[in-house]
């Protein structure tokens, strides 16, 4: 996130969080496992193309999170959260591939 961002983890033992900040961490962890379980259902659903259609539906976000654009926003600020942005996806993917492998390998 942008370093003027008032929604950015608090240092440590800097000041406790926002009702804002936690709200959002909340809303965050939520829509984080909502994807996640999606991505591995959906994974299910493709049967042996899973794993690759996990990797192709990655590339293809990773792609469009790079050509967004934020008016109004510094481009070194708009360059970190995109980069953000990408490890943020990069770690959903990450979890719902292990997820992916060990379900499959339970069946």
């Amino acid at each position: 996130m942008a370093d003027n961002d008032q929604t950015r983890a608090p240092e440590p033992g800097g000041p406790p969080p926002t009702e804002r900040e936690r709200v959002l961490a909340l809303l965050f962890g939520a829509v984080k496992e909502i994807l996640e379980r999606t991505l591995v259902e959906t994974a299910n659903a493709k049967g042996a193309d899973g794993s690759a259609w996990l990797g192709r539906y990655e590339s293809e976000l990773i792609f469009m999170a790079k050509q967004t654009y934020t008016d109004g926003m510094s481009i070194e600020n708009e360059a970190k959260d995109i980069g953000f942005l990408i490890e943020v996806l990069k770690l959903i993917f990450a979890t719902a591939r292990g997820n992916f492998r060990k379900g499959a390998e339970d069946h």
